[in-house]
């Protein structure tokens, strides 16, 4: 995800720069010592930088040498308008904004820095529509953010590691990317690493030849080979043991593998689109994750939002729900009034598939037209 640091001394300048680049999609880190911004350009890539000059503007230099890329840097200032343009030029900003006017006029400039990303890290086309793939709804910032970042990526070859709870749409978010991409004739292939005993996996993946292993009655093409050059998506990627993380690296590093229990060298094109409901910093930590294999996939990361964090979003998709049922059974069966309320107020920790089931079982119970939701097919209630 893109980074924006701000090096702002007073909290409410910063938080309202943070808020507003967060809903332009950015993750975002705020600082107040030099010291801090030279640490962080240590241990990550930074799309962009706000900085507070009227405090901080003899550290800027210092700043900019300090990093071997380009840092897009965006400068506030208690100058008038007047003066602002020859200040840009004079010390290479790509934006720079009176602090009383920052947090309206701050958007557009992080809109410009989003596709700059994209396009210079990823080499991707500018054009993108953020309209919602072929089964999503929903029209949020955070599902738009999604959006645009699947139409950006879908077109290239590079893997995706896809972020995000149990029930967000993980695997749909995979099958859009497959839809959108030039590989839309080939298979889509899912494979859940956890529903997979261990000592099968290897086999799923890569296939065997016959007598390989007991069992082994005939040869059988794995995953990889089935997939040819369409798209593979593994699913819960925590989920797999080390040793075979180790060698879908390989895989992923060289494109050549071999079945169990064969001497023929095979050779993949298939795209890897990888999936975890863990936070993979944390992973790495508990060892579930190889730190290698997390950077190979890592190319691009796409975090799939949880429903709590979507607003209206979730009564669009009650209704949506509702709908499919109605059209299921040729029915014209209505939410009862106080529906919309009662959903917004919780959190819903299973997220869209606990929803589904909610207004699903609802529907069912209902006797007459109306659906009222009950308490017990609710999600958490959201804390106060």
């Amino acid at each position: 995800m893109p980074y924006i640091l701000v090096l702002e001394r007073e909290p409410e300048v910063a938080q309202d720069i943070a808020q507003t680049a967060e809903a332009a999609g950015y993750a975002v880190g705020v600082v107040q010592e030099l010291k801090q911004v030279l640490l962080v350009l240590q241990q990550r890539s930074i799309t962009a930088l706000v900085i507070d000059l009227v405090m901080y503007e003899s550290a800027l230099e210092e700043i900019q040498q300090a990093t071997t890329q380009f840092l897009p840097v965006i400068g506030l200032t208690t100058q008038d308008s007047a003066c602002l343009k020859d200040r840009i030029q004079q010390l290479g900003l790509v934006g720079l904004l009176n602090r009383a006017q920052a947090k309206q006029q701050i958007a557009p400039l992080f809109d410009k820095l989003l596709e700059r990303f994209y396009e210079e890290k990823y080499q991707l086309s500018a054009s993108a529509s953020g309209v919602a793939p072929r089964h999503f709804v929903g029209q949020s910032v955070p599902m738009k953010q999604l959006y645009f970042e699947i139409e950006r990526v879908a077109k290239t070859n590079v893997p995706v590691l896809i972020v995000g709870e149990s029930g967000t749409g993980k695997e749909l978010v995979a099958l859009a990317l497959h839809q959108q991409s030039a590989r839309t004739d080939e298979n889509f292939l899912p494979l859940n690493c956890g529903a997979i005993s261990n000592q099968l996996i290897e086999s799923e993946l890569f296939g065997h030849e016959k007598g390989s292993f007991t069992g082994a009655d005939k040869a059988r093409q794995g995953f990889f080979e089935l997939a040819t050059k369409g798209t593979l998506f593994l699913d819960e990627i925590t989920e797999m043991p080390a040793e075979m993380q180790v060698r879908l690296l390989r895989v992923l590093e060289t494109g050549q593998y071999m079945r169990v229990g064969g001497t023929k060298v095979l050779t993949t094109e298939a795209r890897i689109v990888a999936a975890t409901n863990r936070e993979p910093k944390e992973a790495i930590d508990q060892e579930k994750l190889r730190e290698d294999l997390f950077y190979r996939l890592n190319v691009f990361p796409i975090y799939v939002p949880p429903l709590r964090e979507r607003g209206d979003d979730i009564w669009l998709l009650a209704l949506y729900f509702l709908e499919q049922m109605n059209v299921q059974q040729n029915t014209q069966k209505v939410f009862a009034e106080d529906t919309q309320a009662q959903l917004m107020r919780h959190s819903w920790p299973g997220n869209v598939r606990e929803l589904r089931n909610a207004v699903w079982r609802s529907y069912i119970l209902a006797q007459g037209n109306e659906v009222e939701l009950r308490a017990e097919g609710l999600g958490e209630p959201l804390k106060q």
